[in-house]
């Protein structure tokens, strides 16, 4: 009788100790389950205070970025200003059609070849309705020039005066052409030519360069060249009107 009341005793003890190591194994087991999810869970669902519910968002800490670094600023950003751009006016220039082009070079002679990706029609405020000519002089024994000219609705041709000044460079080619009011003093499109040219001159000079020149609107359609922005244009060897355009914008 008594070993019997042993054994009972021993498989009670037994019994309430296995529960209680099963009863820490799933406590355990739980926690490290709620360890591994959280992440997840606070990204999912943030908390009040990271959404900034029932906060002052006056005070709220904004995010900037420089590079590929998110950094913390104590401030919201100043709003940002776009720039007034409203005197920079784009002006519309059409292509010319094969006719247009054969008859303006019969017009100018075997002598001159015409650029007939830069040259084309465009309206101006006192000339009104023209053609804008851009060629090239064959001159006998010497470079060859480049001639800039508008036409007239009557066929009579107007040199655009001064052509830039380059005086034993040979012309290799015309790399744009492009009216805009660059100066932005809203007087009416100015004219950006850039050409290249050849010196002819030492190891060199059989390499083209690019020459930029602006011809400055007055209002009138009068075109004047200053000395002072072609040279600061060379000396920084612009090639495309978005340099020209860029240097404007940081120099003037």
């Amino acid at each position: 009788m008594n070993n019997r009341l042993r054994f009972a005793t021993l498989s009670i003890v037994v019994t309430s100790v296995s529960l209680l190591l099963s009863s820490c194994g799933r406590s355990e087991s739980a926690e490290g389950i709620n360890q591994a999810g959280g992440g997840s869970a606070i990204a999912a669902q943030p908390s009040a205070s990271e959404t900034g519910a029932g906060q002052d968002t006056s005070s709220k800490k904004a995010f900037s970025t420089e590079g590929n670094v998110v950094t913390k600023t104590n401030e919201l950003p100043a709003p940002q200003v776009s720039k007034d751009i409203s005197s920079k006016r784009a002006y519309t220039t059409q292509p010319l059609n094969q006719a247009e082009l054969a008859l303006i070079e019969s017009e100018l002679g075997p002598d001159e070849e015409v650029f007939e990706a830069h040259s084309f029609a465009i309206t101006l405020s006192e000339m009104g309705d023209v053609v804008f000519v851009t060629s090239r002089v064959y001159r006998e024994g010497a470079p060859d020039r480049l001639a800039l000219r508008f036409r007239d609705v009557d066929g009579s041709y107007v040199p655009l005066v001064p052509n830039p000044d380059t005086p034993d460079w040979t012309l290799w080619d015309v790399n744009a052409v492009a009216f805009e009011d660059v100066n932005t003093d809203g007087a009416g499109p100015d004219i950006v030519v850039i050409a290249e040219y050849m010196t002819g001159i030492g190891p060199t000079g059989a390499q083209p360069f690019p020459i930029a020149t602006v011809f400055f609107n007055d209002g009138d359609d009068y075109f004047a060249t200053d000395s002072y922005v072609d040279e600061l244009l060379s000396s920084r060897g612009v090639e495309t009107i978005a340099d020209v355009q860029s240097t404007f914008e940081e120099v003037f």
